[in-house]
């Protein structure tokens, strides 16, 4: 009787997977043991193929994410959700874990949010664009990860940088609404000591000093943002500068609390009071007025961030540190009014 051999399946080796791939075997081990340092595309070929020989996938290569920190200023944070919710979503569609902690609000107290979280060896920092302490850039230049300075070009950058020009988008804003007539202008904003803050107030003031007019009008929050601080400037204004025409805002924050205040007064939003700001686009066209703005392309940075973080990750270079996008203005309902009533001193009050 002839022996029946029997058929074993042999088993499937990294060596087998690199012929089919058409790689060598250290590329297929590095996709398995380290898939950060293999593009993804490659890696997801290498997976499809080892799946369909019938290679066991070690746990740990099916496991494997990356994880980040970001340290946000509170009021950013609420000014530019859209921006974050787009990174969010971005960055967990790729398995791409973070922390993001939004309860900043002064250099001192992002320090020792980053020296507790800095513990948990993130592979990479983003943060507000603010100046930083000392201690902060030595604690970040040690940790020796990229890190993420967005919202606002900064002078000199800790290492990436992107987001607008602070004092390029107020300054074109205003000249905007001066070119249309007006030229009693006001500024207001938070004050947060940050680098945005102090852009914004130069752009303001260089624009109406190339036109001839008061830089001076300028209101800032002395405390941390809320919508009553915020909505008190306006009485404020209207107190100091009662032929006020137009408020130029430094955030969509700013301009809900001005909204807010002005329909309890009944002051009539452009008739009266015109509003203009910095700002998301979809924002600006939701509120009703809709607001004139120099429109930020949050959408557009938040891919830019995720991409960025991508390569970091990958350990690929970033050619390009610095990554300024341009705001788009639109004048809108809040300022576009031909005649303006005039309300008596006494019924701004």
């Amino acid at each position: 009787m002839e022996d029946k051999k029997v058929n074993r399946k042999k088993s499937v080796t990294l060596a087998d997977i690199a012929k089919v791939v058409g790689v060598g075997s250290m590329t297929v081990s590095r996709a398995f043991r380290t898939p950060e340092k293999v593009s993804d595309a490659l890696r997801e070929q290498i997976e499809k193929v080892a799946l369909e020989l019938g290679y066991q996938i070690p746990i740990h290569s099916q496991s494997v994410r990356q994880s980040g920190l970001m340290l946000i200023y509170a009021s950013d944070y609420l000014a530019y959700s859209e921006l974050f919710l787009t990174l969010k979503k971005l960055l967990a569609a790729a398995a791409i874990d973070f922390i993001i902690d939004t309860s900043i609000t002064n250099a001192n107290e992002e320090y020792n949010k980053l020296q507790t979280l800095a513990l948990l060896k993130p592979e990479f920092v983003i943060l507000s664009s603010a100046p930083h302490n000392g201690e902060t850039v030595t604690l970040l230049k040690n940790l020796n990860i990229p890190v993420i300075e967005i919202l606002s070009q900064t002078p000199v950058p800790i290492d990436i940088n992107i987001g607008i020009s602070q004092q390029k988008a107020i300054y074109e804003l205003t000249c905007k609404h001066i070119n249309k007539g007006y030229s009693q202008i006001c500024f207001i904003c938070e004050n947060h000591e940050n680098w945005k803050s102090k852009q914004q107030i130069i752009g303001w003031q260089r624009a109406m000093i190339n036109y001839g007019l008061n830089p001076d009008k300028t209101l800032s929050l002395t405390e941390d943002f809320s919508y009553t601080k915020a909505s008190s400037l306006l009485p404020e204004i209207l107190l100091r500068w009662p032929t006020t025409e137009l408020v130029l805002c430094g955030n969509m924050n700013m301009v809900n609390a001005l909204i807010c205040e002005c329909f309890r007064r009944k002051i009539k939003i452009p008739e009266v009071l015109s509003i203009a700001s910095i700002g998301s686009h979809d924002l600006a066209q939701s509120l009703f007025p809709s607001i004139s703005s120099a429109d930020i392309p949050l959408r557009e940075l938040a891919e830019t961030i995720f991409k960025v973080i991508k390569k970091c990750i990958n350990g690929i270079d970033i050619e390009q540190k610095v990554m300024i996008s341009e705001t788009a203005i639109h004048l809108r309902e809040s300022s576009c009014s031909p005649t303006k009533e005039r309300f008596k001193q006494n019924d701004w009050m």
